[in-house]
């Protein structure tokens, strides 16, 4: 949703503005794009948490091993590594650092809405 905003307002209403002779300002925003990338692309967070529900032997401790090992590159650098001995892992979102827990991850994400 950020990212659709971001067009929307800072890319196609400015070349809208100049294509009418207006002069505006550039205007710097954060494209959030690559942390999108790394949450619901190929391989991203959503996917392999996805590929640890279809797994018999899935569980929450693969989850952050797929994710340590799948995301460390990712073009992002978003994705911060889980603190040893700890079921935590973050994600730099625009706005900031955030941590998750990955305990119960697995089981929430087998839940059936209603």
């Amino acid at each position: 949703l950020q990212s659709h905003y971001n067009k929307c307002v800072f890319e196609q209403d400015m070349v809208e503005y100049r294509a009418e002779g207006l002069a505006v300002d550039e205007v710097m925003f954060v494209d959030n794009q690559p942390t999108m990338d790394l949450l619901t692309g190929r391989l991203g967070v959503f996917d392999l948490l996805d590929s640890e529900c279809i797994s018999q032997h899935g569980s929450d401790a693969n989850f952050l091993a797929s994710m340590q090992t799948e995301l460390k590159h990712h073009k992002s650098k978003a994705f911060v590594k889980p603190r040893v001995g700890l079921d935590i892992f973050a994600i730099r979102h625009y706005a900031g650092l955030v941590e998750y827990d990955a305990k119960g991850f697995r089981d929430k994400n087998l839940d059936t809405l209603p």
